[in-house]
């Protein structure tokens, strides 16, 4: 029984150490699914999702899902550091609690009490491990406290420091494009700017969905923190991104010829990391083109092609490009969205910026689009 007891308490020790490594210390993806901290996201995040779908209030819901982010990491480490100080208890008392106690009193609770009070490195000496077997371990958990507190004081400016340069561009973005942002926006303000502006946009976004896959990857915990704002979201800045060099990409013209290169190469990115991010987040991927909650505005979009010089059928050619290459990433989007909670932005490349009040909307309808 004892024997049994320093098994499982140095294989939960283990566990709980590579559950921290991985996901604090490793800089890739790891592909296992299960993990402490991915079961712990999945108790956790689907009823909290469900509870905030019942919210039919914007402001009310944005702000109970931004509580979500920085909570799970208070949870993730209280619950590291259960784990080991429970791994610990176990092992003490597999070891014959050979222990010595203010009152005399033997047992797994103060085994428990001794490894807690070395873990956070204590030292109130009421209960002293007298065997040289549960003096080294208590030494060996001391050590690892000091190490784990060390990783959790490094790891959250880490994360946050990401989360900040991530939502620099999407401020950024917001102020060019309007929230939610859109293609129209963006493609009829820099026609003016002319191409070398659109060219170091273009660039701009190569690098920013290069650094949003490394992160999310590295930290998949920073998808489910929220903007400054519930009109703002990385997802619908990447979408964005995505929808412009799309359009760019199937139109025919001369105009953006010179910047067709820049585009490709910033939709391969931005599609890859949709497609790595969605990965990361588990979302539940339909086939085909999957149409958003707020439709495709194809009148618009056929006006669109048709006012850059097309005939109807070369617009309507054009059309079916646009949609082959929303397929490479629409069901991804679509997926994140539902996965998030986050609403997608109309396709529409004729739209209007929205006005940057920021305020969502109480009655759960999303914001109306200016046309």
């Amino acid at each position: 029984m004892r024997t049994a007891a320093v098994v499982i308490g140095a294989l939960l020790v283990v566990v709980v150490l590579l559950d921290t490594f991985e996901t604090v210390i490793l800089p890739r993806q790891v592909k296992r699914r299960v993990r402490l901290t991915t079961i712990l996201f999945a108790l956790t995040w689907r009823p909290y999702r469900r509870f905030a779908r019942s919210l039919r209030n914007d402001s009310w819901r944005d702000s109970v899902l931004a509580y979500f982010g920085p909570s799970t990491i208070l949870l993730l480490l209280v619950a590291w550091a259960i784990g080991i100080i429970g791994g610990f208890a176990l092992i003490h008392w597999g070891l014959g609690s050979h222990i010595m106690e203010a009152s005399g009193q033997k047992g797994l609770g103060e085994d428990a009490y001794l490894s807690g009070t070395t873990f956070f490195t204590l030292g109130l000496g009421d209960v002293v491990p007298v065997s040289g077997a549960e003096r080294a371990v208590a030494v060996l958990e001391a050590g690892l406290g000091l190490g784990f507190l060390a990783i959790v004081i490094a790891y959250i400016p880490v994360l946050y420091q990401s989360f900040s340069h991530r939502e620099v561009f999407v401020n950024r973005l917001d102020i060019l494009a309007g929230a939610p942002p859109t293609p129209g926006v963006i493609l009829k303000r820099f026609s003016s700017y002319g191409t070398d502006a659109l060219r170091g946009l273009l660039e701009d976004w190569q690098h920013w969905t290069a650094e949003l896959m490394d992160s999310t990857q590295s930290y998949p915990v920073l998808a489910f923190y929220r903007s400054q704002h519930g009109d703002q979201s990385w997802l619908t800045a990447l979408v964005a991104i995505l929808d412009t060099c799309a359009l760019i990409g199937c139109d025919p013209g001369t105009d953006f010829a010179d910047n067709r290169d820049s585009a490709e190469l910033a939709f391969s990115l931005a599609s890859h990391a949709a497609r790595d991010v969605c990965d990361v987040l588990g979302g539940r991927v339909r086939e085909g083109l999957v149409e958003r909650s707020e439709g495709t505005h194809h009148d618009h979009l056929l006006g669109w092609l048709h006012n850059r010089g097309l005939d109807m059928d070369e617009a309507n050619q054009a059309a079916r490009s646009l949609d082959r290459l929303r397929e490479h990433y629409e069901p991804q989007v679509a997926a994140m969205s539902d996965a998030l909670l986050i609403d997608l932005p109309a396709f529409c490349p004729e739209c209007e910026p929205a006005p940057h009040h920021h305020a969502p909307r109480s009655n759960g309808e999303p914001a109306p689009h200016h046309h």
